[in-house]
């Protein structure tokens, strides 16, 4: 499988450098299909309602954009949208005096591959399901992520950075918050939690990053029945606070917790579980039974990395391709 990849690769690339040749020039060149945008300053929010794809970088001097439609994908190509500033400061209700990605009342969209900063909040979802957010980096924001009685929907592979607020979930239920680094946030004070929930329950929070943040890396208040587990979680202060009820710090089936970087158990047995619980910043007892002895590298996908490069001599310029491929 992986080597009919390859080779299917470099055919294309053999392809690819005999049109140059041919003096039909670059294929990816000729012809977009990229809606366009008025310009790199807008002062009026883009409206969105169907498949689109950004083609450069964006400057708002308000709302950046607004989703209006359902089914759809917004691809920011790996550019970036920046935003006014950050606004007065408010917490715990959203920040809305100017949103990078408004996503409202919708269902089935996804959001990814880009950088979205100096917005009051980055990326703001409410009263939607079955939502992705992937690949964006959200920083220097006020909130990075906030997501208002949003359910079954999915943030990952995200970076959620240098804002005054992580993620935030107030309301939402039955979402899925996974393979996010989520790191110091505590641009101003106060602020700089990693990831809070708030009124949110039966949430799962597993395979994040999540490291030296001001304050919190996780909190939960008034939040139950969520699932945290398989996280990395240290240099926060604290690392996890519950002020909520009945929610599992570990994966019941597995019998595993997280890794805590202020753990100080022991493991005599060797089977990488700490002996003792890890206790979280609670006014009650809450704990996770199984801590993790080491971190993990959860963000790590398992990919085997190939770069082909065409000689100038060839086609008048380097050409230098990189893929990835799932190895079996």
């Amino acid at each position: 499988m992986l080597k009919s990849s390859v080779l299917l690769l470099l055919l294309l690339i053999s392809t690819f450098s005999a049109a140059c040749r041919g003096g039909q020039g670059l294929p990816f060149l000729q012809e977009s299909r990229t809606p366009s945008v008025p310009s790199a300053l807008s002062r009026v929010a883009i409206v969105i309602d169907k498949n689109f794809t950004l083609n450069q970088d964006m400057n708002f001097t308000g709302n950046g954009m607004v989703i209006s439609g359902d089914n759809i994908t917004i691809d920011l190509g790996g550019h970036t949208i920046r935003g006014p500033g950050k606004g007065p400061w408010i917490w715990p209700e959203p920040a809305l005096s100017s949103v990078g990605i408004e996503v409202k009342g919708r269902s089935n969209v996804v959001v990814k591959n880009g950088r979205i900063e100096n917005f009051a909040t980055a990326i703001f979802l409410a009263d939607s399901g079955k939502i992705t957010i992937e690949n964006i980096t959200t920083q220097l924001n006020h909130y990075g992520i906030y997501m208002y009685e949003t359910r079954e929907s999915t943030i990952s592979q995200n970076q959620i950075t240098s804002n005054i607020y992580g993620l935030t979930t107030l309301g939402a239920d039955n979402n899925l918050i996974i393979k996010n680094h989520v790191f110091r946030n505590h641009h101003f004070s106060p602020g700089g939690y990693g990831i809070n929930l708030i009124a949110s329950f039966q949430n799962v929070i597993k395979e994040n990053l999540v490291e030296d943040n001001m304050t919190q890396g996780i909190w939960l208040i008034k939040a139950g029945r969520n699932t945290i587990y398989h996280n990395n979680v240290s240099g926060n202060n604290p690392n996890g606070e519950d002020q909520g009820g009945a929610n599992n710090w570990y994966e019941p089936k597995l019998k595993q917790g997280n890794y805590w970087g202020d753990y100080e158990g022991r493991d005599l047995n060797g089977d990488g579980i700490g002996d003792t619980p890890y206790q979280l910043f609670s006014e009650r007892v809450v704990e996770d039974p199984y801590p993790i002895m080491k971190p993990k590298e959860w963000l790590q996908s398992n990919l085997l990395t190939a770069r082909f490069v065409v000689p100038e001599s060839e086609l008048g310029f380097i050409l230098a391709v990189q893929a990835s491929f799932s190895s079996p």
